[in-house]
């Protein structure tokens, strides 16, 4: 017998105007549903912005629900019609393995995303697809738009739906839950039936600052006007940014805010051309919708160029990151492709913008991942 291949995690790099109708930053915004951090960085050269950073950006209101209960407890016909028919709703099982256990998560569309063991799938009665992942046969997904005009309390699907609810798919579940506005990224409240258990859950963002440390230019490094295709030059200086990125978010995590770049124990070294800068971070987790994201980009590019057009005195223009981390258990992932664990259950990106309007975006998917 032949040795298995696994597959790899891969990272795919994007780019265009943010500005642009139909962006790829749209897109990737609010099509990847279920995120637990992100970090929101402006870089800029000499000063410290930390307090004009704090001053300037408008932070939405965040919080989310941990809901003990059972999809019977919670998919009541009220619930359906008050709150996820709103498409603003997002759910997702805590605690679950998606490449073994039963896994439950709700998009903002309206979709019910259920990925069943084999056992519990012939047992409630529901029609769905083989998983891509975990084995021929041995795992099934099954998607219900409860939007649908047959999701109507007294029609065929949506009854045989509550009945394997109430009869097949009667575990307690640890769920996330969250509901905000799609244009100010502002939580919103939920209502919940009164047979859930319900905890409040706020946000609470960190700031942390470095400064005096060499950062890459990336107006220079990236060039705004170049081919796409695969294998040129600016891919290979792309990925060298990244790694600098990732280089520095180590660093940022570090617990003594005296430590800078020059003390890694490598023989790295910062990407050139670069200056000395600061680099000031915002750090969020929590259940953080695509809507909060969003808002939290847009933010990122106007205080972006309203720095470079205010304050920065010189000819290194600020630039500024959003890294956003999904859940590495959650069904789907990029465009709610079909997403699994397998060693590590990466589907993470950055986003990488500086003036006026220029946009780099690096994904990383890993082996179980449709998207990849």
């Amino acid at each position: 017998m032949g040795k298995q291949i696994v597959p790899k995690s891969k990272i795919h790099i994007l780019r265009g105007s943010p500005a642009a109708p139909k962006s790829f930053a749209d897109n990737l915004l609010l099509s990847h549903t279920f995120n637990f951090a992100l970090e929101w960085s402006l870089l800029v050269h000499n000063d410290n912005p930390l307090l004009w950073c704090r001053q300037h950006l408008t932070l939405p209101q965040a919080y989310y629900y941990k809901v003990e209960t059972t999809l019977a407890q919670l998919f009541t016909d009220s619930f359906i019609t008050h709150h996820v028919r709103s498409g603003k709703l997002l759910a997702l099982t805590q605690g679950t393995r998606i490449d073994c256990h039963n896994t439950v998560a709700l998009l903002p569309s309206g979709c019910l995303v259920l990925v069943l063991t084999k056992d519990t799938y012939e047992s409630c009665g529901m029609v769905g697809q083989p998983s891509a992942f975990g084995g021929k046969g041995q795992r099934f997904v099954v998607r219900l738009d409860l939007t649908a005009d047959e999701m109507q309390p007294g029609r065929a699907q949506y009854e045989r739906m509550q009945w394997s609810f109430r009869n097949c798919l009667t575990d307690q579940l640890s769920m996330l839950v969250a509901s905000s506005d799609p244009d100010t990224g502002e939580s919103l409240s939920i209502e919940f039936p009164s047979e859930c258990t319900v905890k409040f859950e706020l946000i609470e963002p960190e700031w942390t600052s470095h400064q005096n440390i060499p950062v890459p230019t990336v107006s220079t490094i990236i060039p705004g006007e170049t081919s796409r295709s695969p294998g040129n030059e600016w891919e290979d200086t792309a990925l060298e940014l990244y790694e600098w990125l990732g280089m520095a978010g180590v660093d940022t995590h570090q617990a003594t805010p005296t430590v800078t770049y020059d003390t890694f124990p490598s023989k790295y070294s910062t990407p050139e051309p670069n200056y000395p800068g600061s680099h000031v971070t915002l750090t969020v987790r929590g259940f953080l919708t695509p809507y909060y994201i969003h808002r939290m980009f847009s933010q990122l590019r106007q205080l972006t160029d309203t720095y470079a057009d205010t304050m920065s005195t010189d000819h290194h223009p600020p630039w500024g990151t959003l890294s956003v981390w999904g859940f590495r258990d959650s069904p789907t992932s990029f465009g709610d492709k079909e997403h699994g664990y397998l060693t590590s259950g990466e589907n993470d990106y950055t986003l990488v913008y500086w003036p006026s309007n220029h946009c780099l975006g690096f994904l990383v998917c890993g082996g179980y991942d449709e998207y990849a």
